[in-house]
Order: C-alpha cells, then structure tokens, then sequence
C-alpha cells in the first residue's frame, strides 16, 4: 500500500483535533457515493474511496456498512429506477398496508384498521381448518 502523505495527515490531523468522528457516506443522484466531510477537507472523491480502503487495510480505520446501494450488474451504474409489480398480475398499482400471519397454516391475510382483530384472527383460524 502506498499512502501519500499529504492525504493520509490531513485525515489523522482532522480525527486529532476532533474534526472527524465519524465517516459517514451520503448517496447522490448524480456522483455516487461521497464522503462531504473528506470533501471539505480537500479530498476529491476517488481519492477519498481509495484512501479510506488503504487506511482500513493497513487497520488504521475500520469500515461498517451503513446503507445498501442497488446498482445495475452490467454497466454498474447508481441510477436505477425501481418499480415493484404484481408477481401474479404484473399491475404496478399496488396498496400498501399491514398483513397478518396465521402461524398455524401460513394463511396471510390484509389487517384493516377498521376490522377488529378478533374478526382476523376467526378467518385465518377458519381458512386453515
């Protein structure tokens, strides 16, 4: 590993004079993942990413995931537009809402706020019979 110096004292002399705590990643449409404290401090972005790999390999810094980033398996690229469907209908107009599970048969069945969970609970038990 080879670490310029320059680089490698700024970070150390911003974590001693408690200027960095943390490293946290913030995520940008445009750029990718970026470290805007190390952006501050002078640090383009690939030379962040590198740095920060050779410091956590040399066990000076030790890396955490924070957050998980879908990118696509071919070109590699952030800027993905997710869409869920219907695996059975393919209809892009879902609802979102709470489930509940009949434990005994796996029978899953939509929770209404304006159901009483009693009223839930006999079908499931019904269904599984």
């Amino acid at each position: 590993m080879v670490f310029r110096k320059d680089v490698v004292q700024r970070i150390l002399r911003a974590i001693k004079n408690g200027e960095l705590k943390f490293l946290e990643p913030t995520v940008n449409y445009e750029f990718g993942v970026e470290y805007l404290k190390l952006k501050e401090l002078g640090l383009g972005q690939d030379e962040a990413l590198f740095t920060l790999n050779d410091l956590c390999e040399a066990g000076i810094l030790a890396g955490e995931i924070v957050c998980n980033l879908a990118v696509c398996p071919y070109c590699r690229s952030h800027r993905l537009f997710l869409q869920l469907h219907c695996p059975t209908c393919g209809s892009a107009r879902l609802s979102k809402g709470a489930v509940i599970e009949h434990l005994l048969c796996g029978h899953l069945e939509g929770f209404h706020l304006l159901r009483l969970i009693v009223v839930v609970l006999k079908f499931a038990y019904r269904v599984c019979r």
